[in-house]
């Protein structure tokens, strides 16, 4: 399966030891490369401190979104809510935060905690739990 080959990828670059936002920005470009339908792929990361998502790493068309306040957006609520939480069409949410005008996504899920095997019409959209970062 091509998702076995892909999480095959990123355990052996992650075995090398490299940093963070190296893995990060490899698993986001790897899947860029790799998916045909990923127009967009990042990470953010949960800064308790300030409630916050944070931009880590990203390849794709700039956004303006490199922070995300708890609650605000459907990440922003999956952070606040540590639920997973599965959208059919993200444009008919009254909280949904494009990532670019480019955005004419239909189906998202949201998850929390561990990575999940996803159907692969759907976007993956994780919240790291802070014991993952």
């Amino acid at each position: 399966m091509k998702f076995d080959s892909l999480l095959n990828s990123i355990e052996k670059k992650l075995s090398l030891g490299v940093s963070q936002t190296e893995g990060l920005q490899f698993i986001c470009q790897l899947l860029f490369d790799r998916i045909d339908h990923y127009d967009w792929v990042g990470y953010y990361l949960h800064n308790a401190e300030k409630k916050e998502l944070v931009l880590k790493a990203y390849v794709g068309k700039p956004t303006d979104h490199t922070h995300i306040p708890f609650g605000k957006g459907i990440c922003g609520q999956v952070a606040l809510s540590n639920q997973n939480f599965i959208v059919d069409d993200v444009n008919a949410q009254d909280n949904y935060i494009a990532c670019s005008l480019d955005v004419k996504s239909g189906k998202r899920v949201l998850g929390s905690g561990h990575p999940a095997k996803v159907d692969p019409n759907y976007t993956l959209y994780q919240y790291l739990d802070p014991a993952y970062c």
